[in-house]
């Protein structure tokens, strides 16, 4: 059973606690549903979710756009598939980066988590059947499976993709 993603316009309210204060931000990025929100070094957050909003603000992303495709049998300039995201925001909430995480067909996101150095480590599910060499999630031949995907701390490269077996767990 998975958890349930947190539909909203993506407005985050968020508090980041310092040794002297706590900053509380709202940041609007677009339509779509967050998974997982984590905090990250130096006070930075990281935001994972997915969107099929071509108006999501990409910055500094080895993704910048939706990937086309056909989803459900219907063409992306229909409706386009939901690509996961992950973003990186600045104690005070400015965007440092968000990127799309996806290949043609639905991908979601499932967890996240960052390390020291703050690359992040994305739990996802997809249903595209493309190479993440190319920039895209899904690995070759999987259809409807979980992967591990890792982005660089600054948002400009997929580090690392692998296919998983079973089903991933909140």
């Amino acid at each position: 059973m998975h958890r349930p993603l947190l539909p909203l316009l993506l407005l985050l309210s968020l508090a980041a606690a310092s040794a002297q204060s706590t900053d509380v931000f709202t940041v609007l990025l677009g339509e779509g549903s967050v998974a997982a929100i984590r905090p990250g070094p130096a006070g930075s957050t990281y935001v994972l979710g997915s969107s099929a909003s071509a108006e999501l603000p990409t910055k500094s992303a080895f993704q910048p756009e939706l990937a086309s495709g056909d989803c459900d049998g219907r063409t992306s300039s229909e409706l386009p598939c939901p690509d996961l995201f992950v973003a990186k925001l600045a104690p005070n909430g400015e965007l440092l980066f968000l990127t799309d995480l996806g290949g043609a067909g639905r991908e979601i996101g499932v967890d996240l988590a960052i390390d020291a150095g703050g690359v992040a480590y994305v739990l996802g599910k997809t249903e595209s059947e493309t190479d993440p060499a190319s920039g895209s999630v899904g690995p070759a031949g999987l259809s409807d499976g979980p992967f591990l995907a890792q982005v660089s701390a600054d948002g400009q490269a997929l580090l690392a993709a692998v296919a998983l077996p079973g089903e991933p767990r909140p």
